[in-house]
C-alpha cells in the first residue's frame, strides 16, 4: 500500500472508503473493542491517513494513547503489545462474523503498529508453524494428453489402476513390516516429565491479591496433570560462577503478569528454560469479567492457563518433544 492510502489491484481501497469503514466499525455495537482498543485503532488509522504507512513505535502509543510517562520502556512493560493484541483479536472476530456486510475490512499486520484497509481476505503468516504442502505436490504425473472422454484414455486408465493396486498393496505391506521390525528392535523413546515453577506479579498494586489467588489456583490445577512436575518454589537463575557447569535439563520457569482493565482480566506469560535462561515461548490470555464473580473469572483464567501449559499438546510438552530425540513419543 502506498503513502496515499491505496492498495494496488483488486484490493485497492481509497482514503474516503477507509475513513468511512473506520467510522462505521467504531459505531457498530457488535464490535466488542475496549475503549483503549478503540483509541489505539483511531490513533493508528489517523497516522495511516497522514501518510505514514510504516506505522508508529510502541513508545508513541504508550505516551499518546495510554498516558504513560516519558520514562516508558517497551522492553520492560508489555502493555502496548497486550492492548494491540486485544485489538487485533477483536477485529479478527468482528470481520469473521460480520465481514460479509461490508466490502472493506481493517486489520493489524503482525510485527508492526499500523492499520491496513483492504477488500481482500487477509491471513497472517505464522513463521513458527509448519506449512502444509499443497496436495498438488503429491499428484502423480501422466503422459496422457488426449481428451478424457476418448476410449483410449479410459483403457489406459483401467490398465494403470490394475497395475498400481498390487504395487501399492505390496508397498504398504512391506513398509508396515519394516516399521514393525524397527519398533520391536529399537523401541520408542520417551521424554521425561519436565519440572515447572510458577511466579506471578501484578501490573497494579491493587491487583496483587487477585494475582496471588490466581497463582495458587493455577498451582493446584497443574498438579492434576501427569505431563509435568510442579516445583514448590521458583528455580533461582544460574549465577555467573555456574555458567560452565551442566545446565539444569527439563526444567522451566513460567513468569506471569496479571492485568485488569475495566471488565477484562488478562495474564501475559512467558516460558523460560531454567537451564539456559532462554525465553522459549510467550503469549497472552484474557477473560471478559463483565457480569461474573471474581471466583468465576479466576476459574476461567486458571482453566485456560493450565491447559495452555500442561496438556499433552500444550506449550511445555511441545517444547520437550521438539527438543528430544527423533521418534520420541512425549511423556504423556
Amino acid at each position: 500500500m502506498n503513502a496515499e492510502g491505496h492498495y494496488n489491484g483488486a484490493c485497492e481501497v481509497t482514503k474516503p472508503e477507509a475513513r468511512a469503514e473506520l467510522k462505521r466499525l467504531l459505531s457498530d455495537p457488535r464490535f466488542h473493542g475496549t475503549e483503549r482498543a478503540r483509541s489505539i485503532l483511531t490513533y493508528l488509522a489517523q497516522r495511516h491517513f497522514e501518510g505514514r504507512p510504516d506505522g508508529v513505535k510502541a513508545y508513541s502509543i504508550a505516551l499518546d494513547v495510554l498516558g504513560r510517562g516519558s520514562d516508558f520502556d517497551p522492553s520492560g512493560d508489555p502493555i502496548v503489545r497486550i492492548e494491540v493484541s486485544r485489538l487485533r483479536s477483536s477485529l479478527s472476530q468482528y470481520y469473521e462474523a460480520f465481514g460479509n456486510e461490508t466490502s472493506v475490512s481493517i486489520h493489524l499486520p503482525k510485527g508492526r503498529y499500523v492499520t491496513a484497509f483492504t477488500r481482500c481476505v487477509v491471513t497472517d503468516s505464522r513463521p513458527d508453524e509448519e506449512m502444509e504442502e499443497p496436495a498438488a505436490a503429491f499428484a502423480e504425473p501422466t503422459d496422457i494428453a488426449l481428451d478424457q472422454d476418448t476410449p483410449l484414455v479410459e483403457a489406459r486408465r483401467a490398465a494403470a489402476i490394475r497395475w498400481r493396486l498390487p504395487a501399492a498393496l505390496a508397498l504398504v505391506v512391506s513398509t508396515g513390516l519394516l516399521a514393525g521390525a524397527a519398533w520391536y528392535v529399537r523401541g520408542p523413546a520417551y521424554t521425561d516429565k519436565p519440572t515447572v515453577a510458577i511466579t506471578i506479579s501484578a501490573a497494579d498494586q491493587h491487583l496483587q491479591g487477585e494475582a496471588g489467588m490466581t497463582r495458587d489456583m493455577l498451582l493446584a490445577a497443574l498438579t492434576h496433570f501427569r505431563t509435568l512436575t510442579v516445583a514448590s518454589n521458583a528455580h533461582q537463575r544460574r549465577p555467573l560462577s555456574n555458567v560452565l557447569r551442566p545446565a539444569i535439563a527439563n526444567s522451566y520457569e513460567i513468569e506471569l503478569k496479571y492485568y485488569g482493565d475495566g471488565d477484562d482480566r488478562s495474564v501475559w506469560w512467558q516460558i523460560i528454560d531454567a537451564g539456559s535462561g532462554d525465553l522459549v515461548k510467550s503469549g497472552l490470555d484474557q477473560v471478559d469479567a463483565a457480569g461474573k464473580t471474581p471466583t468465576t473469572v479466576r476459574n476461567e483464567l486458571v482453566t485456560i492457563l493450565s491447559r495452555r501449559f500442561a496438556t499433552s499438546r500444550g506449550a511445555i510438552n511441545n517444547i520437550e518433544t521438539h527438543d528430544s530425540a527423533a521418534g520420541a513419543l512425549g511423556n504423556a
